[in-house]
């Protein structure tokens, strides 16, 4: 540690002021909206940099010179700059023309994109419009699925695992507020509305020092800037939810205002097949950017995802049923960002909310559950670049966090089973600061080190990390590059669950003095190569993951209802390996990828399977995505996905040894069951495709219709393992699956 800290140090020494700099901004030529992530390469040498949020990217550079400038989803700029100016110098890239992209993954042909890929997943939501989905709603979480790295549950099911982790190790963030709860429907869809995503990137690997909370990911999703200059929108129809977007100017060229609303009709449509599913999900958001000036912008975000489920049974001579659930997230995030010259920075004050409720009457016994975790949370960066070749960021985050978990009432005769629990609120808080540094040695060479100190602290405990960040990326020529990394992790928080699945009732809790923080470290190399002349773009990554205080239960431990889960946790270590591959072509009318990911996650607790190591549940051996996209015509698209992969792992019910029942009338058999996690299921496959039909561009209104369909060949993905009793008595296990064969289908307009 001292050594890596010297090492900053002496980088950090190294901040002298060069010559003047040069700086761009980049806007759309028709909303005069800034571009974010825009990519400005000088031609000769392939040395840039990329906009930041207000659009704007500075650097050193000897004049005259030629850059490119692009943007996926623009048509590429060159020009040409002979001096030097104050003022920074305005690009307006225009919209391509084309209305089919090609699902891909963004990766710029240059130096800064070969080693910004490294760990990164950088999705756009035009990359992945065309792909087949359930009810012919586009998920991001389920392309990013699709990726190497990222294990999908059952079915998508319940969560998405990363690099050997569970579900509660990937932090998701909206507009810089943490999202608990990302999913609807058990996980089938997300919380996200396509039509309101800018900008989605999803770190497994090369973390900088900004990024912590979670051992596995960390998923940053911007919602869109508001358009300051002109209304438009969308307005879709699917099989099973409709949805909308809406942006444009209350002050023209200062104001915009943005919303975004989607609701399923599950339970309708159910409901004219003559059978009963009372479900449905909505959730929006609403966003307000505001121009201060040329420096400063000023935005404010809320979002909100619900779930409602509702059986309400009156029937003569049966007992009366009312029971619900519903769960919900709600941010707002207030987001100040200045910009100058000479350096950014961004302050963010955000208010996190997730809650469930549960609330049942059964022939007058009535019980009511509810849960909440809340979150206020201060952070800020700022981000200076100190010459041509160094360029320093540093900044803090505080969050207080508040728990209610497992507040029951209850009356009626339930009252002699289970106890009444009345509000027991706690409290937690997290902090943290950090710096990082990168720096271009030389013309191949690139280092990137950063420093995170991380706490937690609240009644009774206090813990403080140092977190250090390594990234070395060498430029083996104009095409190819290796990236090396190392990436130590903190995470304060675990989430308690009762089953496979991440349910709505799942709990988080923060560390104490008893259950410690988990920690990991990770290195990776990663090579990267590209084939210029025909699109091609290969990565291969390899990594190695420790991980240490992990949190299990123990069996047999009841989650629901117990406000002393602490006692029932056990915490062991965890390793994590394997090699990623991927292989993508990003031009022409064929265009897609191949995504491989072999690998292996394995656990080890004193408390659980005789403290022998054992497999996690989404140890999946091997995991292959082909990804294809086709543009017919101008007007007409086809893409499909087939996916295979190892089956779930499950413990397996081995035998039963026989005792007298309570009454000694009687016998009852006591399960045996084997090694934990030891028995694999059979593969994961299924093929999706999807038909696009797209009006020409150039009109004032556009129309779009998706046709295609979820599991062609009606393959059930097996979860789990049911005992079941077969014609002759005898009970054999059966593979239960989630469901098959689903059609999918949308209208969508834009204006």
């Amino acid at each position: 540690m001292k050594i890596f800290i010297t090492i900053l140090l002496l980088l950090g020494m190294n901040l002298v002021v060069h010559a003047a700099k040069l700086n761009f901004k980049v806007i759309d030529s028709k909303t005069n909206e800034v571009i974010i992530g825009a990519s400005i390469i000088r031609s000769d040498n392939k040395v840039g940099a990329q906009t930041n949020e207000m659009g704007q990217a500075t650097f050193e550079t000897e004049l005259p010179a030629i850059f490119t400038i692009s943007y996926m989803g623009y048509e590429s700029k060159k020009m040409q700059v002979k001096q030097y100016s104050n003022a920074p110098i305005q690009i307006e890239l225009k919209e391509s023309k084309k209305e089919l992209k090609e699902a891909k993954i963004q990766a710029s042909k240059s130096k800064l994109s070969q080693k910004e890929t490294a760990g990164i997943i950088n999705i756009q939501p035009n990359e992945y419009k065309f792909l087949a989905s359930a009810g012919g709603e586009k998920d991001p979480i389920q392309v990013l699925q699709l990726m190497p790295g990222l294990k999908k549950g059952a079915n998508g099911g319940d969560g998405f695992f990363v690099r050997g982790g569970s579900a509660d190790q990937n932090l998701i963030r909206v507009d810089g507020a943490t999202v608990y709860n990302p999913n609807h429907l058990l996980g089938f869809f997300s919380v996200f509305n396509s039509d309101a995503i800018q900008d989605l990137k999803l770190y497994k690997g090369a973390f900088p020092a900004a990024m912590g909370g979670r051992l596995s990911s960390v998923m940053d999703i911007r919602i869109k800037e508001a358009d300051k200059s002109d209304w438009n929108g969308t307005a879709a129809v699917g099989l099973l939810s409709a949805r909308s977007f809406l942006s444009g100017p209350l002050i023209k060229n200062k104001l915009g205002f943005s919303a975004s609303f989607r609701r399923t009709y599950i339970e309708q449509l159910f409901a004219l097949a003559g059978n009963e599913l009372p479900y449905y999900f909505q959730d929006g958001h609403i966003k307000l950017n505001y121009n201060i000036n040329e420096n400063n912008k000023l935005s404010y975000t809320a979002f909100y995802g619900n779930d409602v489920l509702r059986i309400n049974r009156e029937k003569e001579n049966e007992k009366q049923i009312d029971f619900g659930t519903s769960s919900h997230n709600w941010i707002q995030v207030l987001h100040f960002l200045h910009f100058n010259k000479d350096f950014s920075s961004n302050l963010y004050a955000v208010k996190t909310n997730y809650a469930y409720t549960v609330n049942a009457n059964i022939d007058g016994n009535i019980f009511g559950l509810k849960a909440e975790v809340q979150d206020l949370q201060l952070k800020g960066d700022l981000t200076k670049q100190i010459n041509k070749k160094t360029n320093f960021k540093t900044g803090f985050e505080f969050t207080r966090h508040s728990f209610n978990p497992n507040q029951t009432s209850i009356f009626g005769s339930l009252n002699e089973l289970l106890k009444e629990t009345e509000s027991s609120r706690f409290y937690a808080n997290e902090a943290a600061v950090f710096a990082m540094i990168d720096k271009n040695i030389n013309q191949k060479i690139n280092l990137n080190l950063g420093l995170r100190m991380s706490s937690s602290f609240g009644k009774n405990f206090m813990y403080v990390a140092p977190e250090p960040r390594m990234s070395l990326h060498y430029q083996i020529d104009e095409t190819s590059g290796v990236n090396l990394s190392y990436n130590r992790m903190k995470q304060y928080l675990h989430l308690v669950s009762g089953s496979s699945a991440v349910m709505p009732t799942d709990l988080w809790f923060p560390v104490s003095k008893q259950v410690k923080p988990q920690s990991s470290n990770q290195y990776a190399i990663s090579y990267q190569k590209e084939w210029l002349n025909k699109g091609l773009f290969l990565q291969i990554e390899p990594y190695f993951k420790t991980m240490n205080n992990l949190v299990e239960y123990k069996e047999g431990t009841q989650i629901l209802l117990n406000n002393e889960i602490e006692k029932d946790l056990v915490q062991g270590i965890g390793r994590a390996y394997g090699i990623e591959l991927m292989l993508q072509k990003k031009t022409g009318r064929l265009s897609g990828w191949i995504a491989y990911t072999l690998s292996w996650s394995e656990r080890k607790f004193d408390e659980l399977n005789r403290a022998n190591w054992f497999y996690g549940r989404y140890d999946r051996r091997h995991d292959l995505s082909l990804v294809g996209n086709f543009q017919i015509n101008e007007n007409w698209g086809f893409s499909s996905t087939f996916t295979i992969g190892s089956g779930m792992r499950v413990t397996p019910m081995v035998g039963k040894y026989i005792m007298p029942s309570g009454s000694y009338n009687d016998v009852i058999g006591v399960p045996i069951y084997g090694d934990r996690n030891s028995l694999v299921l059979s593969p994961l496959h299924r093929l999706d495709v999807n038909l696009t039909y797209q009006s020409k561009p150039g009109k004032r209104i556009r129309t779009e219709w998706n046709i295609g369909a979820c599991n062609v060949y009606n393959r059930t993905q097996a979860y789990k393992l049911s005992l079941v009793k077969n014609a002759d008595n005898s009970r054999s296990f059966k593979q239960v699956g989630l469901y098959g064969f689903v059609p999918s289908a949308s209208f969508n307009m834009f204006f």
